[in-house]
């Protein structure tokens, strides 16, 4: 019994534990792992206190706790009691959050080292998982697999949009040589089996037609600033005059990569985006370029323009008079952190929102084009398609942009 006793008192030590890390995230009152925007820019803000909330009786925990292992006529294991009733308080936070385990967040923190897996990059619409790019030249393309198809199974189990790092885990590993997947097209149903093969670098693409010049990024990543400066440069001596940004099916990625794109358009000094965090308190970021400031900029979005993708093209629209070609963005304005808990756990916690430079939000609401075209997925992986009408649009407006005074 007294063994027992001192089970159970350890598991109150550690639920006590973890729910003060949390209770701390959510008053900022830690810093660990917080976003790479966190400490950069300008200077620190003053924080304004959380508004005090009624008090809550976190007892009940372990009152239910003592009525299930005291009453409970079956199995029980107390780290799994532990874990579901850790998941189900962070899961159910409304502006999003998620718990996990120490084997489930050391795959999270994994994925940078890993060089195997589908290619495919997932986002969540409607509680679905949803497919917003595909990798040029993966196991993915070469499956047919498009951005838009809503993944249904993954192994024949149901993933939600709840569970999209686990999902991921799944797409992204250096063991695993398989996953089958049971997707969603339009009205189409269909089964495949992807491999997980050596991953491709994804890079930066650019050329220049009829002096226009044309750029198509990835994702937002480290890799990202250096090429971009490489391929601004060979465009503008290639005789570019104006420029088509193609940011359609492009997940959020990193906040100073994206700001540095937005900076080559918007004249120095001038502001990019705000993120408010937790207790309201505020952080801007503005341009340090202005490389190409006042060149005419159409920008292309679609609905799989995610986070940071979408507060580029807002800023771009509000502050250097860009034109928005293709559909509206899905309106996913939030930023994300993850806090590495005690033994090897995690949490993914909503610790800020973007606000564009007239204060306008982007959670919920989304950016719209001024153009709104209809697009097709086939668009991937050529920068010019015969079908792609959004694109041949933007050509024809940048064209015009730029043959007037």
């Amino acid at each position: 019994m007294d063994q027992k006793n001192n089970s159970q008192s350890r598991q109150t030590v550690l639920l006590l534990t973890i729910l003060l890390v949390i209770s701390a995230v959510l008053g900022y009152g830690t810093r660990t792992r917080l976003p790479g925007w966190f400490g950069q820019g300008t200077p620190p803000v003053t924080m304004t206190p959380k508004p005090a909330t009624p008090a809550m009786d976190w007892t009940k925990l372990e009152d239910i706790k003592s009525h299930v292992i005291n009453m409970y006529n079956g199995p029980i294991v107390e780290n799994t009691l532990l874990e579901g009733a850790l998941k189900g308080m962070v899961n159910s936070l409304q502006g999003g959050g998620q718990y996990f385990n120490a084997r489930e967040f050391a795959e999270i923190q994994a994925r940078p080292s890993l060089i195997r897996g589908t290619g495919i990059h997932l986002g969540v619409e409607d509680g679905r998982l949803i497919v917003l790019r595909v990798d040029e030249d993966s196991q993915a393309e070469k499956a047919g697999i498009y951005p838009g198809d809503i993944l249904l199974k993954i192994n024949e189990r149901v993933y939600t949009g709840n569970e999209i790092e686990a999902a991921r885990n799944l797409m992204l590993h250096n063991d695993r040589r398989t996953v089958s997947l049971q997707l969603l097209r339009e009205d189409h149903q269909y089964n495949v089996l992807v491999g997980l093969r050596l991953l491709t670098p994804q890079k930066v693409r650019s050329l220049v037609k009829d002096g226009i010049g044309i750029l198509r990024i990835p994702e937002f990543n480290e890799r990202v600033e250096q090429e971009l400066d490489k391929r601004f440069e060979e465009m503008t001596r290639a005789g570019a005059q104006a420029f088509v940004l193609d940011l359609r099916d492009l997940p959020a990625g990193k906040i100073t990569e994206a700001v540095r794109l937005a900076g080559k358009f918007i004249p120095q000094g001038q502001a990019i985006v705000t993120i408010r965090d937790t207790r309201g308190s505020t952080r801007q970021f503005t341009s340090d370029s202005g490389l190409l400031a006042g060149k005419p900029v159409v920008v292309l979005i679609n609905s799989r323009s995610e986070g940071t993708a979408e507060f580029v093209a807002g800023a771009l629209q509000k502050q250097a008079n860009a034109l928005l070609v293709g559909e509206a963005t899905p309106g996913e304005g939030r930023v994300y952190s993850y806090i590495n808990l005690p033994q090897g756990e995690g949490i993914k916690l909503v610790t800020g929102y973007y606000i564009l430079p007239d204060g306008q939000e982007i959670q919920d609401l989304g950016i719209r084009p001024d153009l709104n075209i209809p697009g097709s997925p086939l668009h991937t992986n050529n920068l010019i398609q015969p079908m792609d009408l959004q694109m041949a649009r933007a050509l024809e407006e940048a064209g015009n942009r730029m043959s007037t005074p």
